[in-house]
This record gives structure tokens, sequence and C-alpha cells, in this order.
């Protein structure tokens, strides 16, 4: 009987369909939950989503309020159909590796470059100074 009743209640559930269903797509690693609508028939049918559609939800009411919860590049180029399939979770974890690896580089190369570039002195080509400017005269700090 209980069974019955269960089958019951999913058939009405299906054929009233008040909301359109949500496929999962995936999570990043904020917890932000993507999901994405396909085009379908809802609320008796009366209405339809035409096309596919494409959402993020936070992961906590707070933040549904607010809309300063940020989504990750992957992700946001999947929310805007730019990329067919969701990132997955190895590739954000591999991104942000890689991420970090380029602005340790970076910082290394702007520390080792800035020495240089302090003790040299500067003339643009074509100027009609007769000395030349470094840095220092720039900021005007003199060692």
């Amino acid at each position: 009987m209980v069974s019955l009743v269960q089958r019951a209640a999913q058939f009405v559930s299906r054929t009233l369909k008040l909301h359109p269903e949500r496929v999962l797509a995936g999570k990043d690693l904020d917890g932000n939950t993507y999901f994405e609508i396909p085009a379908q028939r809802y609320f008796l049918g009366l209405l339809s989503q035409t096309k596919p559609k494409r959402i993020v939800v936070p992961p906590s009411a707070i933040q549904r309020a607010s809309t300063s919860y940020e989504v990750t590049t992957e992700w946001n180029s999947w929310l805007r159909y730019n990329r067919q399939d969701a990132p997955t979770l190895d590739e954000l974890k591999d991104n942000i590796a890689k991420r970090s690896l380029i602005a340790e580089r970076v910082k290394h190369l702007e520390n080792n470059s800035f020495g240089k570039r302090v003790n040299q002195t500067l003339v643009s080509p074509g100027s009609d100074l007769q000395e030349s400017q470094s840095v220092e005269s720039w900021t005007g700090n003199k060692s």
C-alpha cells in the first residue's frame, strides 16, 4: 500500500512539475554548486524554457542574499557557454597550482630585475638631454 501511495505522489509531482528540473554539473573548491537546466516544459505544460540555462548556487543562504561570492575562471567560462564540459576538481586544483607557481616566478623576476634597474642610468633615444637620468632622480630618492 505504501508503494502505491509513493507511486501516486511521484506521478502527481511529475505531472504538475511546478519548477523546471535541474541537473547537477558539479562543485568548485569554494563550495558553490553549479546546475544546468535543460530546455523543458513545466507547470502543467503552461510554462516552458526554450533554451538550456546554467546557474550557480552559493553554499550558504547568507551568500545568496549578497552577490559577494566569487566564481572561478573555469566555471565562469562554463556558465557563459564558452566551454561545453564542466571543469573537474582535478582541473581546478591543477590550475591553482599553476597560478601560484607563476606568481612565485613573477615575484622572483620582479625582485631580480628591479635591483638591476635601479643601478642603471636611462637615456631615451633621440632626446636632447646631455645628462642621463636615473630611477632615483624620477622618484626623488637619493641615497
